[in-house]
């Protein structure tokens, strides 16, 4: 649950998610998962999987606003290497920023308090799966998102714990949790969630990575693509830097004056195939 007193709401589209490596229960098991592809191909079917690496449920808490209402605080303002603004304490010594995204840099960042002070709650210590993901160093820990500029990227969904997609260990961590989906389940593609708000850089390294487990596992056109929300309408800057194979803009195709079809990567063809969605993980409470 999330939201204030008598506003409280539950992820039940499968997007606060805490455990990203099993089938949520209120959707089925995984070998029903399996049945359900069997049976999908069987009919020519293709089934993608709705994967998110953006963020995670609402589990961090700041302590100068425990109500996940925080207001974005930028790099320049709250820089990585001081505690709580530009006139804090020295923390992080020899980090670089999150533009060096190699394991030795991101090794010193050892503190999270640069903009807010994250804490978790006891009884949601453990809440996340795999346990790597509760650590609050793999996150962001900079407030709200408007949606503009910098916290575009770096900024929490209303709260929403938002993930440091820069450091590698994010990056390995998240190419092995869906890795497993396509070994164990031989699923045909992924519609990736929230893709504009992950940095180019993750996903030039995610998605081949995917594709060549998908070619191991015997899939010879595994498909990917990846949702933008903009007022703008233009999707080229994802497409581009970003290797996926295409991009669905909801603005967009909710607007009147126009509508978008996911389109295949420097093609000028739209994507046309049949697929099944089954939501791979959701809000898990212990």
């Amino acid at each position: 649950m999330q939201g204030p007193p008598g506003q409280q709401t539950a992820g039940y589209h499968g997007y606060w998610i805490t455990d990203f490596t099993h089938v949520d229960e209120h959707f089925g098991t995984e070998r029903e998962l399996k049945e359900l592809i069997g049976a999908a191909h069987a009919r020519g079917m293709k089934v993608y999987l709705d994967i998110i690496t953006n963020h995670t449920a609402d589990v961090i808490s700041y302590r100068q606003c425990p109500e996940s209402d925080c207001v974005y605080r930028s790099r320049a303002d709250y820089p990585y290497s001081r505690a709580g603004g530009t006139d804090g304490s020295a923390i992080n010594e020899g980090f670089l920023g999150d533009g060096v995204q190699t394991e030795s840099n991101f090794a010193k960042l050892t503190r999270s308090d640069y903009a807010y002070e994250p804490f978790v709650r006891p009884e949601e210590a453990n809440v996340k799966v795999p346990a790597w993901l509760n650590d609050p160093t793999w996150y962001h820990n900079r407030g709200n998102t408007t949606f503009r500029g910098e916290n575009s990227m770096l900024g929490d969904f209303v709260g929403l714990d938002d993930l440091m997609t820069e450091n590698p260990r994010v990056l390995r961590g998240f190419i092995e949790i869906y890795r497993r989906w396509i070994e164990e389940f031989g699923v045909d593609g992924f519609r990736i969630d929230t893709a504009r708000h992950v940095n180019p850089e993750f996903w030039q390294a995610f998605v081949p990575a995917m594709l060549k487990t998908a070619h191991a596992r015997g899939i010879s056109n595994f498909h990917i693509f990846g949702e933008v929300f903009g007022e703008t309408g233009d999707v080229t800057p994802l497409a581009l830097s970003t290797r996926v194979d295409g991009v669905s803009d909801f603005w967009a195709s909710s607007s009147a004056s126009r509508s978008r079809t996911p389109m295949s990567a420097g093609s000028s063809r739209p994507s046309a195939r049949r697929s099944t969605r089954f939501p791979c993980c959701g809000w898990r409470r212990p």
